[in-house]
């Protein structure tokens, strides 16, 4: 299967922009929701883009297991994010 990220510039920019942008953002909203912060609803829109983006990008990385470290990373901080900050909504909101 072909993908977007088969062209080396495009493969760089999107390792760049995980990199500089996605990454450091993820570790902040990690950090938050870890001192027991919930998602605000622009973490949320950034998590939503992010999971498109992961599921996105599977195949390609099972294709190309160089960047399966890199991926996996992602994947591992995303879910903790996820279930931290639901915890973090059912604390602070009751057992929904």
């Amino acid at each position: 299967m072909i993908s977007v990220l088969d062209d080396l510039g495009t493969l760089q920019a999107v390792i760049e922009d995980y990199q500089k942008r996605k990454l450091p953002r993820m570790l902040r909203i990690r950090q938050q929701v870890d001192g027991g912060a919930i998602l605000s609803e622009y973490d949320m829109e950034f998590l939503m883009g992010l999971h498109h983006q992961i599921y996105r990008y599977e195949s390609f990385v099972e294709e190309h297991a160089e960047y399966m470290l890199i991926y996996q990373g992602f994947v591992q901080v995303y879910g903790h994010i996820i279930d931290v900050g639901l915890a973090n909504e059912r604390s602070e909101f009751g057992n929904l």
